[in-house]
């Protein structure tokens, strides 16, 4: 930009315009110019301003007041030569001010370097040791930090990551913005520094526990096998606790709680060991009693045989070939059952043994039902026999039910002189036929007068 003034000495008159017939006063004048230049193109094209102005002294009308403005370009162009184009015009009417004109104009300058001459301007004003003409920022000062520092301009944010070089840890490298130590200025490939880089870390903030399960994904696992017990007091991190009740808080399963060689799954009793004594063993339960004869196997002298709990040598487990009363196949055997003639009044010399019968089906619970059946001889006619077997069949069945036998598990039938057993011709005969049986209604259980033995 420049600027000058001066002072104009002249005789005062009257011009007058030929348009119009108006007259301005011309006279001693003060004037003054100013001059810009604004560079667009380094050392290629240059933007110019000029305007000019003048008043009269002592006084003049402001519209007689000349007023111009003009606008262009300046070309640089190689070996110093110049071209200037500009065009404008006055704002007022003042002589000296023209309605618009248009000015252009070619030079030569002197070449940097090859005209030994003496400038007057600093070449380098910054200081930074980078000439005008070089230095796109002549009045800042390079940084001279090793990045970009020949352009003359200072970078205060190299890697443009919005923290100042000054607080930059990492200048020439730019800040991720992971939300992870984003104020120091340096990216962080690994942030939670697992080894396994952030871009392919599911879990980048949180570094992988590295126990040999999942370890590429970069999340720690606090129970891998996600049994709800905490790898770090699990004993079998890598295996999920079966929670079956059974040392459920080891972590670790069991699939034979009981250790007795049956797994779990096939164990009925899956807590409690098999006793392995060849009875029922693939069960996985232990049988303490094997014949469920109410004896234990420990004090049972016969453990797979039910005892016959008829009054004689209950206590030692063994079923008994001996006794008045015993449990054969379906029949339960006794001492005969005596009545007194034609009647159906039991005669007390029976009452032991009748007691011992209800006993026999008072240990015996398996004995589901029992049918008590009436014969006679033939003497007499058929009709009252059978009266008379039902009548004495009815007396035991109440004696029974009197000596605390279910009534539920009787039942009495009086078959008459229907089913002889010997000859109703001799006296030997007719009093084998005279009799009361004790049948099992429960053929499958009375093969074996107990729960079934070994399968």
């Amino acid at each position: 930009m420049a600027f000058n003034v001066g002072f104009r000495v002249r005789t005062n008159q009257d011009v007058q315009f030929s348009q119009d017939q108006s007259k301005i006063a011309v006279g001693h004048q003060v004037f003054g110019s100013v001059g810009a230049r604004l560079a667009v193109w380094k050392n290629k094209l240059d933007i110019i301003a000029d305007g000019f102005i003048a008043a009269g002294v002592p006084d003049q009308d402001v519209q007689d007041v000349p007023f111009e403005v003009l606008g262009g370009v300046r070309a640089y162009f190689p070996l110093g030569f110049i071209a200037n184009v500009a065009a404008g015009g006055g704002v007022t009417r003042g002589i000296g001010a023209p309605q618009f004109r248009i000015l252009w104009g070619v030079g030569w300058q002197f070449q940097k370097g090859k005209v030994p001459m003496r400038s007057a301007v600093n070449p380098d004003p910054d200081g930074d040791g980078i000439l005008l003409g070089s230095d796109a920022c002549p009045l800042v000062a390079e940084d001279k930090d090793n990045f970009e520092d020949s352009d003359g301009c200072p970078d205060p944010d190299n890697d443009k990551d919005g923290i100042l070089d000054a607080a930059d840890k990492c200048p020439n490298q730019p800040e991720d913005k992971d939300g992870f130590e984003d104020t120091d200025g340096c990216p962080d490939k690994d942030n939670d520094k697992d080894g396994i880089p952030d871009s392919e870390d599911k879990c980048p903030d949180e570094p992988e526990d590295k126990d040999g399960f999942q370890d590429a994904d970069g999340c720690p696992d606090k129970d891998n096998d996600k049994d709800g017990i905490p790898d770090a007091v699990d004993k079998c991190p890598n295996q999920p606790e079966d929670k079956d009740g059974f040392q459920d808080k080891d972590g670790c399963p069991d699939p034979d709680n009981d250790k007795d060689g049956i797994p779990d799954v096939k164990d009925k009793c899956p807590n409690q060991p098999e006793d392995k004594d060849g009875w029922q063993d693939a069960d996985g339960c232990p049988d303490p009693d094997n014949d469920g004869d109410g004896i234990p196997d420990a004090k049972d002298k016969c453990p797979n045989q039910p005892e016959t709990k008829n009054g004689y040598k209950d206590d030692d487990g063994c079923p008994d070939q001996k006794g008045p009363v015993q449990i054969k196949r379906n029949k339960i055997t006794a001492p005969p059952v005596y009545f007194a003639t034609g009647k159906a009044r039991i005669l007390t010399k029976s009452y032991a043994t009748l007691r011992l019968i209800a006993k026999t089906l008072l240990d015996n619970k398996w004995v589901k039902k029992v049918r008590i059946e009436g014969h006679t001889d033939s003497r007499g006619s058929a009709s009252y026999n059978r009266r008379l077997s039902q009548k004495r069949v009815d007396s035991v069945m109440a004696f029974l039910i009197q000596s605390g036998v279910d009534p539920t598990r009787l039942e009495a039938k009086g078959y008459g002189e229907d089913r002889p057993i010997a000859s109703n011709k001799t006296r030997a005969g007719r009093a084998r036929n005279r009799r009361v049986e004790f049948t099992i209604l429960d053929p499958a259980q009375s093969q074996n007068p107990s729960p079934p033995t070994n399968p």
